[in-house]
């Protein structure tokens, strides 16, 4: 068996962690309506476990099909995301069939989770992950290598 990609973990871990601060806003959202209860943070768990684990999986998919033809890639990532989501459903009608045990409602919301990091994600990268290039800007909207706006029209803002 291979090593683990160090990428695929660091990213792992990252949507764990964002996954985890949405798990705790959910729950906080639950208190504060009034619905909260045992089953509501079992449920969470859960979600959070499967949803976190299906990014993982989906890593390890990827890295393994790395250098092999390309039918083999799709065969093997095809088959990948049909498991991963038969999974996620069977977790997901395991829970809802153990409603004294989970809430389905925040095993389910959890499930978006990772997306919503990722694409929260993309809107915080720093300045070093920005690629270089012919849309790069500093702070003030200038282009970094010739000093130029973006802005067409007057620097002052008047239209004389």
């Amino acid at each position: 068996m291979k090593k683990i990609d160090k990428t695929i973990i660091r990213e792992t871990l990252i949507i764990a962690a964002g996954s985890a601060v949405l798990s705790a806003v959910m729950n906080a959202v639950f208190l504060i309506i009034g619905k909260w209860d045992i089953t509501v943070l079992l449920g969470t768990l859960l979600g959070l476990i499967v949803s976190v684990g299906n990014f993982f999986l989906m890593g390890l998919t990827i890295q393994s099909s790395i250098g092999k033809d390309e039918k083999a890639i799709k065969t093997r990532v095809q088959f990948s995301l049909i498991f991963r989501l038969m999974l996620m459903f069977a977790v997901a009608v395991g829970a809802y069939f153990l409603p004294k045990v989970f809430n389905i409602i925040p095993l389910l919301i959890s499930f978006f989770f990772p997306r919503i990091v990722i694409l929260f994600r993309g809107f915080i990268k720093t300045k070093e992950e920005t690629p270089q290039g012919e849309n790069s800007h500093d702070e003030n909207g200038f282009d970094d290598e010739t000093g130029s706006s973006d802005d067409s029209g007057d620097s002052d803002g008047t239209d004389m």
